[in-house]
């Protein structure tokens, strides 16, 4: 067991070592485009990227929207695009994995964006709806703002 750990570090090393080579951005560079037209890659590569450099400005917004007839459900969702009827493309994962969901085109008045960091929302998802503290008292406020039952 010690000896499997030993390697595995060692090779995590090398690859470290490797991802600094001109060699490997040039690797980089030629698969870019070609992994680019793989469904899911971009928003996968944007949320790692999220994850690894949280100091850069989000690519999209985080909020919740309302599913269903009556507007009572509200789906944690990542706010992929403003359009300039006011209708919104949204992006609602499936708990807990973050790249596989739905994607909607929802009008504006379903959709409530929230002041919180990418970070925050990935691990509302990823723990079950658990451990966002901010998150519950956005969904709280937004259901008594809009009349909504919880």
């Amino acid at each position: 067991m010690v000896l499997a750990w030993v390697i595995f570090l060692i090779v995590c090393f090398l690859a470290g070592i490797l991802a600094k080579t001109n060699y490997f951005n040039f690797i980089k560079n030629i698969t870019a485009p070609i992994l680019t037209k793989i469904p899911g890659y971009s928003l996968i590569r944007s949320f790692t990227n999220r994850m690894v450099q949280l100091e850069q400005n989000q690519e999209f917004d985080v909020g919740f929207v309302a599913l269903g007839e009556t507007n009572q459900a509200l789906a944690p969702a990542f706010l992929i695009e403003k359009h300039e009827d006011d209708s919104y493309t949204v992006f609602v994962p499936t708990v807990p994995t973050l790249t596989v969901g739905n994607l909607y085109i929802v009008p504006g008045n379903r959709v409530f964006a929230v002041d919180a960091p990418l970070l925050d929302m990935i691990k509302f998802i990823t723990h079950w709806g658990e451990g966002s503290t901010e998150l519950i008292q956005a969904m709280k406020q937004i259901h008594s703002l809009n009349n909504l039952q919880p």
